[in-house]
């Protein structure tokens, strides 16, 4: 080559590589004296390595992505039900139901890592769960349950069976399988509660280390199931249609009291 490159772009246009789509990672070049025919000349080599060009998304990025999705979503869910709003008291306190670490989808052999854990008993657990909360609920004077969903709820976030963050994990069956069941589980234990209970109920949604986008995709999922239920409330878009609380950290006030939910893998040591 006859001119040393200056700049990014004239490195990638040199090696014939768009620059709009690769970026550097490194470059080497060298100079030296070599003999031909014609003489001593003058020679010159680069080295070049590149990787493609990403896009980097924020978390409000994936959310109205997923958002995006909405016809699909609602062909997913199937028939949604419509139902009456139930007449019900105002009663004095605030009802709180977090589900956090469910971990859904993941098998476990109690010989290799001291217990045994299936689809089986995640679905046992959530059922215990949910019949304690009603019995527990029916005895106080409920004005409203707030059900959090406080991250991991799914145990992978990806058709590989990763984690957000790649790590592999042992799932039960296939992602899809894994994901159809758990919003089969939720939408019924939703519902359960909304009857038994009679009270309106919010759903809170957490990203989780595991499942962060795909915890987002079962919340509008669900969203979408109980859209024609006055009973049950998500907050899932802005006016404008933009995605809204996709981060880390929801607050909620009753009275005096100020309470935050977090899956806190990444405010546990800042939140002092």
């Amino acid at each position: 080559i006859d001119d040393l490159p200056l700049t990014p772009e004239d490195i990638l246009k040199k090696h014939n590589l768009p620059a709009d789509k690769f970026e550097i990672v490194s470059f080497r070049q060298s100079e030296w004296d070599a003999p031909t025919p014609e003489g001593i000349q003058k020679m010159q080599a680069s080295r070049i390595s590149v990787r493609p060009k990403i896009k980097v998304m924020t978390e409000f990025d994936i959310a109205n992505m997923i958002l995006e999705q909405d016809e699909k979503i609602s062909e997913l869910v199937g028939e949604r039900p419509c139902v009456k709003l139930f007449e019900h008291k105002a009663g004095t306190e605030l009802g709180i139901l977090k589900v956090s670490d469910f971990h859904f989808g993941l098998k476990t052999d109690k010989d290799k890592v001291g217990i045994d854990w299936n689809k089986e008993k995640a679905t046992e657990d959530l059922i215990c769960v949910k019949e304690q909360a009603i019995e527990f609920a029916k005895g106080r004077d409920l004005c409203k349950l707030i059900f959090a969903f406080t991250g991991d709820g799914i145990n992978a976030d990806t058709i590989d069976d990763c984690t957000t963050h790649g790590t592999k994990q042992d799932m039960y069956s296939s992602f899809d399988k894994v994901f159809v069941d758990f919003f089969n589980l939720m939408s019924e234990t939703i519902r359960d509660l909304s009857e038994a209970l009679r009270i309106p109920i919010e759903i809170i949604h957490i990203p989780g280390n595991h499942d962060f986008q795909t915890s987002f995709c079962e919340f509008f999922a669900l969203s979408k199931y109980f859209e024609n239920n006055p009973n049950v409330h998500f907050k899932v878009k802005k006016e404008n249609g933009e995605a809204i609380e996709f981060n880390r950290r929801k607050y909620r006030k009753f009275g005096n009291t100020l309470m935050m939910f977090s899956h806190g893998d990444k405010e546990c040591k800042r939140l002092l």
